[in-house]
């Protein structure tokens, strides 16, 4: 017998059975609502409808069939059609791609009536997902109100304030008055619009349950009874506004019933489990079809079945390099009613009476067949599917089980939004993306599952733009540019290990292609590592080397970043070492070496590709993407040997110092429009393209060599480049942009007009914001919002460094260089800043710009009732710094003195 409490209102399920404190954010403005079904569902891109997932299996919505169906599209994140990445030239044609699995719909009827209209919410504290479907039976209802022209309200009369008297066609929606009585049908005005033109009034009317007052609500006052929503449950009267007089009603009354169902993800180990929790909150009983089925086309076979009352489909990927099969199944608690299977899919029928609950579990689990053994036949692949079939129903959660799932999902996400937040109250555009960033990512990532690609972990479709692979001169990296300040470090586990399973199998035979090659690397890894633009799982080349030798480079700048933000020396000896050594060695060998006089030289990047296939300009010299990688890797390895984390052999540490104090530098010259300095792409030939993908961008981030510590020169050249590129909006850049214009200081105001106007017009409610070249990657921008009010990648602390101080913020738990934890507020209508607390990680030094010395004030440092002594050093040519010796686990205020 199913346990839980009724569910009131949109009552999650999780909400009963979660424990301990929760902390008060997300702010429920940052859930996403819909009240007009998703759009661009299915897609072989971004999806715009509610989002489930946890780093392993991806759930989301979308409706069909004129609004009568519902979807439901399951995908994980290791489904894939593996091609045979052995085939010479590695052709588009042979590239593997990631792949949709099928999903569970929903057909919803009552009576003769028409479809329902759907609804949504997406609640990211929880990670569930809420959806409503409304019916409307044509039978009368209550809305029998006729308003009056005065501002009493008495019987069957209501007062309207404000009253829409000199307001024209411009003005489409007023609030009426929430206070004043309320009949025993349980039937409320809420709110209304009005076309002054045509004079047609439309009030709303929702159904409420009534608190502390028995069976009526006779009056709402701010001590009396309290009159709550039961859910989206409505109805609509349609009213003519005369110009004298009364009201009078005027169309049909219809009054609405609904569905409304609470939908989640949880994991117990190799099987992931969706649970719908659907509650019929109308008059009358509904009809629901609910089909489980699967996509069947030539890249892989669907089959569909019931067994044991349950409703199941499977999907093999038939790749030629590695099979791999998913098993859909769902059944229905206390089932009684119809299995059947038709048209491919599994079907299970049933009735749901009105004030009823039915709670529906469908598992996804898939196996991977071993690399390159592809099955023998139909008969090996068939046993395949029954082995899995049986796996999954003997692995479905009991209720006991489910209750201690839901409750481990809910800790693992009330854990994750302690770790960090901020609170942007004027600016709530901002608010809403980072926070709906922060869950696609935890959403599609996490430890001991395969990464997501382009499109994260909801495919709907057999072809994915772009394959939907792990694209290397942007993609793969971009979505987690914003991990290392927001505290979630974590979650780049799964793009480690791709990176590393190519570097491992593949990275040297890459590198060869171009005769670079040595003896012995660290460990397992290839002693030097190239690698192409695109990859897939495994290690596996996707297609087509693109001319960019800066790849690999560009893949290693994510380990560079782990260590310098947690200070983990096991990870940067036995994980990012390897690596850093092997791509530093593929520099070593790849650079050319000129003369430049006088017994002077410099390492010149002669021939490389700034543009995928070199487009636009042939072969580029000293691309800035490539001398801002270099300098920044080497660099990193010579920090670490000084610190003797790491030991390196003499000779390559000496090359390594001798490249990076002669590099060729980052390309700058003069845009011939304006004649400003500027910051360009290559070295050679001369570009520039205002409104294009602005790639010279690279060197102020990832590049990290640009920013408010550098020469005036460079850092003047470097905002003339933001200003003068234009580029704000260039569709395919919205993660270089914003990051590099925080770094080079731009007008903060501009700045945060410029992101504000374009996460208003491309997110969607779902938090997926929508460019035209790729996916999750949009999430990655969380580091320009990060950065106005904290940066640290300099060595020392800078507070709203590019924050406009007249507007308040605060943020607590952003994660600094040094591996310290900081927290910081600043009040906009006093200008000064409070709460700044540091908590130190691993005791290394902390640094600081003080954050009060615009009025000459000092500063002081107190842990546990003392004040800590302090040495003012200076760093990257900023004086003045205050520096002190810090504690593991010790937190540390800063006040002014």
């Amino acid at each position: 017998m199913w346990t839980f409490a009724p569910m009131l209102a949109l009552l999650s399920v999780s909400k009963q059975l979660r424990a301990g404190p929760s902390t008060p954010l997300p702010p429920e403005s940052a859930n996403g609502v819909w009240t007009q079904p998703p759009q661009q569902c299915p897609s072989s891109k971004q999806v715009d409808g509610p989002l489930l997932g946890n780093g392993n299996v991806g759930v989301t919505f979308c409706v069909s069939n004129g609004g009568s169906q519902l979807d439901m599209y399951l995908s994980n994140n290791a489904f894939w059609y593996f091609s045979d990445d052995n085939i010479p030239g590695r052709p588009d044609s042979n590239a593997s791609f990631t792949m949709g699995i099928g999903g569970v719909s929903f057909v919803l009827s009552k009576g003769k009536d028409s479809a329902p209209s759907f609804g949504f919410t997406q609640d990211i504290k929880h990670a569930e997902i809420s959806w409503v479907a409304k019916f409307s039976n044509g039978s009368a209802g209550k809305c029998q109100i006729i308003g009056n022209w005065t501002n009493e309200r008495s019987g069957d009369k209501m007062a309207l304030t404000p009253f829409p008297s000199s307001a024209g066609p411009s003005s489409p929606t007023f609030i009426w008055n929430n206070t004043g009585d309320v009949s025993k049908d349980g039937w409320r005005y809420a709110n209304g619009t009005v076309d002054y033109e045509t004079g047609v009034v439309r009030l709303d009317y929702h159904r409420i349950e009534a608190a502390g007052c028995g069976e009526e609500c006779t009056q709402i006052t701010s001590s009396g009874c309290i009159c709550h929503f039961q859910g989206e449950l409505s109805q609509q009267c349609v009213l003519t506004m005369p110009d004298t007089g009364s009201w009078t009603k005027n169309g049909n009354d219809k009054k609405e019933s609904a569905l409304i169902a609470v939908v989640g993800l949880v994991q117990d180990g190799d099987v992931a489990t969706i649970y719908t929790n659907v509650t019929n909150i109308g008059d009358e009983a509904v009809e629901i079809a609910m089909n489980t089925w699967a996509f069947n086309n030539s890249n892989g076979i669907a089959q569909a079945g019931v067994k044991q009352g349950t409703a199941w489909a499977s999907r093999s990927a038939m790749g030629p390099d590695q099979h791999v099969t998913a098993m859909i199944t769902s059944s229905i608690m206390s089932h009684t009613g119809e299995n059947t299977i038709s048209d491919g899919k599994a079907w299970l029928n049933y009735t749901l009476a009105k004030s009823s609950r039915q709670v529906s579990l469908h598992t996804l689990k898939i196996q991977q067949g071993q690399r390159g053994v592809t099955y023998e036949n139909e008969t090996s692949r068939l046993s395949v599917v029954t082995t899995l079939l049986e796996d999954s129903l003997s692995q479905r959660p009991h209720v006991d089980k489910l209750q201690h799932l839901i409750t481990t999902s809910s800790e693992f996400w009330t854990e994750f939004w302690a770790k960090s937040w901020l609170s942007l109250p004027s600016r709530p555009a901002l608010e809403q993306y980072w926070f709906r960033s922060q869950y696609i990512l935890a959403s599609s990532n996490r430890e001991g599952y395969t990464a997501p690609g382009l499109w994260g972990s909801w495919l709907t479709s057999d072809t994915p733009a772009w394959h939907g692979d792990y694209t290397l001169n942007y993609n793969f990296q971009a979505p987690y540019y914003g991990v290392f300040s927001s505290n979630h470090v974590e979650l780049l586990e799964p793009y480690f290990e791709a990176v590393l399973a190519f570097a491992k199998r593949q990275g040297g035979i890459d590198a060869a292609g171009y005769n670079c090659s040595c003896n012995t690397g660290v460990g397992d890894m290839p002693c030097v590592v190239h690698m192409p633009g695109h990859i897939a799982p495994g290690g596996r080349v996707n297609h087509g080397d693109m001319g960019q030798h800066t790849d690999a480079s560009f893949a290693a700048l994510h380990f560079v970043n782990y260590y310098k933000y947690t200070l983990n020396k096991t990870f940067a000896k036995q994980v990012s070492y390897p690596l850093l050594k092997a791509v530093a060695s593929w520099w070593t060998c790849w650079l050319v070496k000129n003369s430049t006089g006088n017994g002077n030289y410099v390492y010149n990047d002669a021939t490389d590709c700034t543009r995928e296939q070199c487009a636009r300009t042939g072969n580029d010299l000293n691309p800035a993407i490539a001398i801002t990688y270099i300098k920044f890797i080497f660099t990193h390895l010579i920090e670490l040997s000084e610190e003797r984390v790491i030991t390196p052999p003499t000779n390559e540490l000496n090359k390594w110092i001798d490249i990076n104090d002669n590099l060729a530098p980052i390309p700058t010259g003069v845009e011939k429009n304006s004649g400003e300095s500027v910051l360009l792409c290559e070295e050679d030939p001369y570009y520039w393209q205002k409104g294009d993908n602005p790639l010279q961008f690279y060197a102020l981030y990832p590049g990290e060599q640009i920013g408010l510590s550098s020469t005036s020169s460079l850092l003047n050249a470097a905002r003339n480049t933001v200003l003068l590129m234009d580029s704000w909006d260039q569709g395919n850049a919205f993660c270089e942009t914003f990051p590099a214009a925080v770094r080079a200081a731009l007008a903060p105001e501009m700045i945060l007009s410029q992101l504000t106007d374009i996460i208003e017009r491309q997110m969607p409610p779902n938090g997926y914001l929508v460019q035209n070249g790729g996916g999750i990657e949009t999430a990655g921008s969380t580091i320009a919002i990060n950065e106005m009010l904290l940066q640290s990648w300099e060595g020392f602390l800078r507070f709203f460094p590019v924050w406009p101080l007249n507007e308040s913020a605060s943020f607590v738990g952003l994660r600094a260089v040094g591996a310290h934890l900081v927290s910081a507020a600043v009040d906009g209508k006093t200008k000064t800043f409070s709460n700044i607390s540091i908590l130190s990680e691993m005791g290394s030094k902390c640094t600081i710009l003080n954050p009060f010395a615009s009025g000459n004030t000092g500063l002081k440092v107190i842990a546990n009732g003392q004040t800590i002594p302090t040495t003012t050093v200076s760093i990257r040519g900023q004086d003045g710094l205050f520096q002190w010796n810090t504690s593991v686990g010790e937190t540390y205020n800063v006040v002014p003195a």
